[in-house]
């Protein structure tokens, strides 16, 4: 098997002396897509922002793409990985094509524009754009940035929350395609198809890893109840 793209070991985080995360091991490749599941206040959103490197106080190791990331610098990091919180904002209110400037791809960035069904919004500021609309946006954005996906690493927060239906739908699709092609997704999520449509479930619960494996592994009555606690 390849080395992991993501290898982290004994990860731990700490807020105010209480645990968030405790001693998370977990290796990604290259091809997988890794649902992250749990109650909110699992740890989910935490452990994604420890393996973009927005957690400087995080204890453990963590590699990417073989290099401990306290080795590799923001700019470097840029090229190979890229994070979407949650609730993504923009502090220039852009037209939805001057937004797809901020990608070092606006062309692939157009590609996943269309994709979301926003072609006739291209012209838009961001703030006349529903929730929705503007999730699909950024989403385009985080598509896009990363370029040829090969050995790329997305890590997506919650990426069908504030979505309809099909674009939900959209979301799980691109993230089938972006593994195929030789990515790695991470993504958090209560979105139960989404995490059924991934190759792989990691459930957490009060910052430890429960149980990992396959959907047809992991979803039991018990954790479909766990996925949809919110």
């Amino acid at each position: 098997m390849s080395n992991p793209l993501i290898q982290c070991r004994q990860l731990s985080v700490e807020q105010q002396s209480s645990p968030i995360l405790n001693d998370i091991n977990l290796e990604v490749f290259s091809g997988q897509s890794l649902a992250i599941v749990g109650p909110n206040g699992a740890g989910k959103t935490t452990l994604l922002r420890s393996l973009a490197g927005l957690i400087p106080h995080a204890r453990g190791e963590i590699n990417i793409r073989g290099k401990n990331i306290l080795n590799i610098s923001p700019k470097t990091l840029s090229e190979f990985l890229s994070y979407l919180p949650q609730n993504p904002t923009c502090a220039w209110d852009f037209t939805v094509r001057d937004f797809g400037e901020l990608s070092m791809h606006p062309d692939l960035f157009e590609h996943w524009i269309s994709r979301f069904k926003l072609n006739g919004k291209l012209g838009s500021p961001l703030s006349q754009l529903s929730g929705g609309e503007r999730k699909s946006v950024h989403l385009s954005l985080a598509f896009s940035v990363l370029g040829n996906p090969l050995q790329k690493i997305l890590l997506l927060d919650e990426p069908t929350a504030a979505l309809d239906h099909d674009r939900a739908l959209l979301v799980a699709l691109a993230i089938k395609e972006f593994t195929e092609a030789g990515a790695a997704v991470l993504c958090t999520t209560h979105d139960l198809p989404l995490a059924q449509s991934c190759k792989e479930i990691l459930v957490l619960d009060a910052g430890r890893v429960i149980k990992k494996g396959s959907p047809n592994d992991i979803l039991t009555a018990d954790l479909i109840k766990l996925i949809g606690n919110k």
